[in-house]
């Protein structure tokens, strides 16, 4: 895979995302989206990443993460995608990679991005609890 273009630094915000490969659902029960969240929750915690704003939807996900040691971001979302596609393919019988990629990252640079952005995520979940 190619280098990532974002840098990760202590104390920044980032707006992190992924979605299913091939664009498929990721998430197919109300158990899969609590694992998922579990998941993250557990390895935020382990790697001192908070997670200030979330949207898990059918086929992809948005998190608004502060990152406080440099490189706790990578640390925990390998181990929650990785955990999560594990998990995922056990239960539904079928292998190969469930995300499209790695994880997609963009710094949050200034405050007016920061509070746009902690605004826009929740707009997905307003749509995606009605699909749970």
């Amino acid at each position: 895979m190619p280098a990532r273009m974002t840098l990760f630094v202590p104390n920044g915000y980032y707006h992190i995302y992924n979605r299913g490969s091939e664009k498929r659902t990721i998430f197919l029960s109300k158990k899969d989206y609590r694992n998922f969240l579990d998941r993250i929750e557990k390895n935020a915690l382990k790697y001192a990443v908070d997670v200030l704003v979330y949207c898990l939807m059918p086929n992809h996900f948005h998190f608004l993460l502060h990152q406080k040691p440099e490189g706790s971001i990578q640390s925990c979302l390998h181990a929650t995608e990785l955990g999560y596609a594990k998990f995922f393919n056990t239960k539904y019988e079928r292998v190969g990679p469930l995300f499209q990629s790695r994880f997609k990252a963009k710094s949050i640079e200034n405050d007016e991005y920061l509070l746009q952005l902690s605004a826009y995520i929740p707009l997905f979940l307003r749509s995606a609890t009605e699909l749970i």
